[in-house]
């Protein structure tokens, strides 16, 4: 007789180091994951955990001696997975970073060193109860476009649906549950199959619920979007969640096991409800909020120099405070989620634009006399310029980046 009983999984996702915020926050979803929690229970989470807010970019220098992991390992988390803006200052460093963990595990099945093994463990199980509960991690597979390429530039990225199949059959038989932890998105509506976007391959949630064997339950994220449901797999059904942005929401999947086998199977998204009491990284929070008032040491030039660097750009129109901006003087300037935008304009429009340009608009890669310019210019500018400055109708290209990590990390 195998294994009987209930199981509750818990999933976050996409926390970006925000500690404390009015609408969720590591400190509340901690807080009510303890809270809620039983002998049968675990707490998985899906992935851009490290940066994303002035805490992470105050942290960021850090590797061995990274808090964040620790803090919510001893707030209880069982499970975590790595998403794409984890690798951002590198594969090396976040290994590191990763093994601080005393007891939770770190899981990725399509993150492959040069060796060729996976640069963490492809999956874990873990016993709750007597019930066995096989959890496998993946990335998205377009990994090593949203993330700087020396970071990733020592490891190569699978094909997260292969990756994942090739581990699910190998865990399958052994296991009470099995879910998939997939820090992507979903490229189709899981019930139905119809797109809800363009199929890059970026995001494949949906592929993956419909194609893996075995799968009980599937968390996803990326997004910053909120679902939950139960849809038709490979094998049978299977819930699935995706929890937001920032601890907004708390996934929560639950499982009726009998014999060895789940019968039933419900998944929802909760508000957390508990109060934000003090975690690990209450003083990390506090000293962040103390470092944004503090002069960053750029320059115009030097934020001229960052942003064209990380962006390719020999054009650059950006909207700075002057001086020595105070690095929450930077973080408006180049708010998330894009802080700057590409765009290309003829010469003419562009030389109308910026002969009416506001004080604290600075252009750099353009001679004085447009005459000298291209007859089209490609431009890189701050994204606040948008429908005042620049026209919204001669954008190209907008990506969500998080600039005050770039700044501080150029800067040293």
């Amino acid at each position: 007789m195998r294994a009987d009983g209930t199981l509750t999984v818990y999933a976050t996702s996409d926390l970006h180091a925000h500690v404390q915020r009015p609408d969720g926050g590591i400190a509340a979803v901690a807080a009510h994951i303890r809270g809620a929690g039983s002998e049968r229970s675990l707490w998985i989470d899906n992935g851009d955990t490290l940066s994303g807010s002035a805490v992470g970019a105050f942290l960021s220098g850090r590797a061995e001696d990274h808090p964040i992991l620790p803090a919510l390992e001893d707030a209880g988390l069982d499970v975590g997975v790595p998403g794409n803006h984890d690798f951002d200052h590198g594969a090396a460093v976040l290994a590191r970073r990763a093994s601080a963990l005393r007891r939770a595990a770190y899981v990725c099945a399509n993150v492959r060193t040069a060796a060729g093994e996976t640069l963490f463990p492809p999956s874990t199980v873990l016993d709750r109860a007597g019930l066995r509960i096989g959890i496998i991690g993946a990335v998205t597979g377009h990994l090593q476009r949203l993330t700087r390429y020396d970071a990733v530039v020592d490891v190569t990225v699978a094909d997260p649906l292969a990756a994942v199949t090739a581990e699910a059959e190998r865990l399958r038989g052994d296991v009470d549950v099995l879910l998939l932890s997939y820090h992507g998105g979903f490229e189709a509506d899981p019930v139905s199959g119809r797109p809800t976007q363009y199929d890059t391959g970026e995001d494949q949630a949906a592929r993956l619920l419909a194609s893996v064997p075995g799968l009980d339950g599937l968390i996803a994220g990326h997004q910053h979007r909120v679902a939950a449901g139960v849809a038709p797999g490979a094998t049978g059904p299977v819930a699935y969640v995706q929890p937001g942005y920032a601890g907004e929401r708390i996934g929560v999947l639950r499982f009726t096991v009998s014999d060895g086998a789940v019968v039933s199977r419900s998944a929802e998204t909760v508000v957390p409800a508990a109060p934000a009491d003090a975690v690990a990284l209450t003083a990390e929070h506090a000293a962040a909020r103390r470092w944004l008032d503090t002069a960053s040491g750029l320059d115009e030039d030097a934020i001229h120099r960052i942003v064209g660097a990380r962006t390719g750009a020999s054009v650059t129109v950006l909207q700075l405070p002057g001086g020595s901006p105070t690095w929450a003087e930077l973080s408006a300037a180049l708010p998330p989620p894009y802080g700057v935008e590409r765009y290309r304009m003829p010469r003419a429009e562009l030389a109308a634009a910026l002969a009416r340009a506001p004080e604290g608009v600075s252009v750099r890669g353009l001679d004085p006399d447009p005459a000298g310019w291209p007859l089209h210019v490609d431009v890189v500018a701050s994204a606040a310029l948008r429908g005042g400055l620049l026209p919204e109708g001669r954008v190209q290209d907008a990506r969500p980046y998080d600039w005050l990590d770039e700044l501080v990390t150029t800067a040293g």
